[in-house]
């Protein structure tokens, strides 16, 4: 029987791609991650406990927010890079990482039709995350009063 985030999860699977790259080498996959709008997410190299259960998710993102019945123009490629802001993306990518020294990330993401608003997804994702495992993935942390 799926939990809440597996059954979530799985109803996207069909559209979400991945690609994998070792830490510290976040670079490396920049020509992989297309900047259109959609959700992502980053796995760790293996299960971490939480709070109920086990997940391998350190993070559930999402690029495109409506602003007066329009979605923004930064796409996923843009938010992972973003050239206004490099010290912020840096420092959350060198944080993750250090937890996990010379291993291996997999960064998934689903690009969003036109008649998705990734905030939508992300946020049914982050929710059935919480039902799931009675907490947030560890860095998205900082949103717990969002969603409670």
């Amino acid at each position: 029987m799926c939990n809440p985030f597996q059954k979530e999860y799985n109803r996207l699977t069909p559209r979400f791609k991945n690609c994998k790259y070792e830490s510290g080498k976040f670079e490396s996959i920049k020509g992989c991650i297309p900047n259109k709008h959609g959700v992502y997410i980053l796995r760790a190299p293996y299960l971490l406990g939480r709070a109920k259960g086990s997940s391998d998710i350190i993070y559930i993102g999402k690029a495109g927010e409506m602003r007066n019945g329009e979605l923004t123009e930064q796409g996923i490629q843009g938010r992972c890079y973003n050239p206004t802001r490099p010290e912020l993306q840096t420092f959350i990518r060198r944080k993750i990482e250090e937890l996990y020294p010379n291993e291996e990330f997999i960064f998934e993401y689903y690009v969003t039709n036109q008649n998705e608003i990734p905030e939508d997804i992300e946020q049914k994702l982050l929710q059935a995350y919480l039902q799931t495992f009675c907490e947030l993935p560890p860095a998205n942390r900082n949103l717990k009063t969002k969603y409670l």
